[in-house]
């Protein structure tokens, strides 16, 4: 289902670029063939594997999960009562970090190792609506994730914001809005472009240097 859905959109976006390509030129794979809905899918940086979150055989709990591709059972990472979801590779593979909602304890993001062990807590997290459109990215050095969040209790709306690691200081990068989105550094590590707007269907893209300064409007749809 995973690879369907991903697959589709690149096909939808190939042949509108180049309508010569026949349809049946596109092979449809499925990564996964395990019972169950899944969501959040994101490659590792060598691209061989996949994680994601998977509510598992009896769909009864979202955890995240890691795959190779191709071959082999996934690795279980997550096994606590609370959802998790939005898993991001580090940089250079060895983590990830995901977002849990715990009733009890509220939101927060951890980071785990990609190969299994124990998960450290980074900082709390207020989750706005569209949480699963608000998923975080690893900055190029592997010091930060970039998130859309609250830079403080007291602030009523969230900021793309640098988060630390290391130690779970923010740093705010754009201004607060009521809707922020899809926060992504680009690749060589010096811009991140996010969408910002009134709301889901009224948002525009923007992009920004991730050292701070004046997001620059990219579309005005």
């Amino acid at each position: 289902m995973i690879l369907i859905i991903v697959g589709l959109g690149g096909a939808w976006f190939y042949f509108s670029r180049n309508s010569k390509i026949a349809q049946q030129d596109i092979n449809v794979v499925p990564f996964t063939s395990s019972p169950g809905q899944k969501f959040d899918p994101v490659f590792s940086p060598d691209g061989n594997e996949l994680a994601y979150t998977w509510k598992g055989e009896r769909d009864d709990n979202d955890d995240i999960y890691v795959k190779l591709i191709g071959a082999g059972a996934p690795l279980r990472l997550t096994a606590s009562p609370a959802p998790e979801y939005c898993p991001a590779w580090s940089t250079d593979g060895r983590y990830i970090a995901f977002i849990r909602d715990a009733p009890s304890a509220g939101s927060a993001y951890y980071v785990i190792p990609s190969l299994g062990g124990a998960e450290r807590k980074i900082a709390e997290a207020v989750i706005e609506e569209y949480e699963h459109v608000r998923c975080m990215r690893w900055s190029g050095d592997g010091k930060n994730l970039i998130v859309v969040n609250r830079v403080s209790p007291d602030d009523t709306q969230p900021s793309v914001v640098l988060l630390s690691v290391e130690d779970g200081h923010r740093k705010a990068l754009s201004p607060p809005n009521p809707y922020l989105a899809y926060p992504t550094p680009s690749p060589d590590g010096t811009m991140v472009a996010y969408a910002a707007g009134a709301g889901f269907l009224a948002a525009d893209l923007y992009v920004m240097p991730i050292t701070g300064g004046q997001p620059r409007r990219l579309t005005s749809d």
